[in-house]
């Protein structure tokens, strides 16, 4: 059986300038955005967006709040709003919970999703998988979109004035990925 494997584009940078070229990426896929993201990540990003598409033909309908836990019913609540309804694509902002939260809207909407992570604790930015919860916070299962973010914007400015902590969450999880691929891909030809 055939696989197809697509990868999120990215846009790296300090500050303002990682989002020099939103504008001319983001416009191919519609004029509106719904911000979704964690409270803290959407006051650290939302200056930086605001400007970005400040003059353009970009339109941000408004920041919405993912709930808190990255759960099916956080995502049914989003896609029930009109702000997301009426938007013809979804920026996720924040960590891993936040982020999987909106690729799960994105995909069962069928709207083009962009990334901006605001920790370095997590791959979900980058990656096509969602972590699911129950409302009470213990895990449930994982959900497939069909594809990653289309494109990934990392500040490193808001990634560095991150707490320590999820910088050096992120050091373990990339030490810990070199493990996890070895044990996976045992007995394969790589």
């Amino acid at each position: 059986m055939a696989q197809t494997v697509t990868f999120a584009g990215y846009t790296i940078g300090y500050g303002q300038e990682t989002y020099q070229e939103l504008v001319p990426i983001c416009s191919r896929y519609g004029k509106k955005i719904v911000v979704i993201g964690g409270e803290k990540a959407l006051a650290a990003a939302k200056p930086y967006i605001t400007k970005a598409v400040e003059g353009s033909d970009l339109e941000i309908l408004n920041f919405e709040w993912y709930g808190g836990v990255a759960s099916y019913e956080n995502v049914d609540r989003l896609k029930a709003l009109d702000t997301v309804k009426n938007a013809d694509m979804i920026f996720a902002i924040g960590g891993g919970k936040a982020i999987d939260t909106s690729k799960a809207v994105a995909s069962k909407l069928s709207k083009p999703l962009f990334a901006f992570p605001t920790i370095a604790a997590t791959c979900a930015a980058t990656s096509a998988i969602c972590v699911m919860y129950n409302p009470d916070g213990t895990q449930k299962d994982v959900y497939n979109p069909d594809r990653p973010a289309v494109h990934v914007f990392i500040n490193t400015k808001i990634l560095a004035e991150a707490p320590e902590v999820y910088l050096w969450a992120g050091i373990g999880d990339t030490i810990a990925k070199h493990y996890a691929i070895s044990i996976s891909s045992r007995g394969d030809e790589l």
